[in-house]
């Protein structure tokens, strides 16, 4: 995955949302194309794998977190169809998922991704699609340039935690993690020009 350039300026707003959702729709799909072929590959080498696709992704802070009355920590908070939720249950009980890969793409300011998680022990593979707007994940990268990792939620319509993942190397995760203070105009304790 790759990111896309921005538009130009000179296109009419209404005409600028449009094209937009299109983009975005396509980059969308395309996610979920990459989902599947990549849990079929992992199928036909003998792994257990399971994919879906999120309904909604947050990208949570630390002070998100704990102004929150959920049982969520900070990271990325994936929201779950119902009819995915006891299958991925089942399979973060089963396994550990000390390797993970994410394969992102940055497309008209939203952040595409498809994170991979894995226990090559059980082999049993987790494929998670998601899709969120760069700007509103500021400060859950704040907080995971702080504390040098990052977490996966996974979550059913109604809240409850499905499982969670921690990740140590939360760069992989985000746009824009070595030019985060001229991008977000603050660091990550929130000092800076745009504090």
């Amino acid at each position: 995955m790759t990111d896309a350039g921005e538009q130009p300026e000179d296109i009419d707003p209404a005409e600028r949302l449009a094209a937009n959702a299109a983009v975005h729709k396509n980059a969308w799909s395309e996610t979920i194309d990459e989902m599947k072929a990549s849990a079929a590959e992992y199928e036909e080498d003998g792994w257990e794998s399971h994919y879906v696709a999120a309904l909604d992704t947050a990208p949570i802070s630390a002070d998100q977190a704990r102004r929150s009355r959920g049982d969520y920590g900070w990271g990325l908070v994936h929201t779950l169809p119902d009819n995915f939720t006891d299958a991925f249950a089942d399979a973060l009980e089963r396994g550990s998922f000390p390797e993970y890969d994410v394969f992102r793409r940055l497309v008209d300011g939203r952040v595409f991704h498809l994170i991979v998680l894995r226990d090559p022990d059980e082999r049993i593979a987790l494929f998670v699609a998601g899709n969120y707007r760069l700007q509103e994940a500021e400060g859950c990268i704040a907080t995971a340039r702080r504390e040098g990792e990052v977490h996966t939620w996974l979550a059913a319509t109604d809240g409850t935690v499905v499982g969670t993942v921690r990740h140590g190397t939360p760069s992989k995760f985000f746009p824009r993690w070595d030019d985060f203070e001229s991008f977000f105009g603050r660091d990550e304790d929130g000092t800076g020009p745009g504090a």
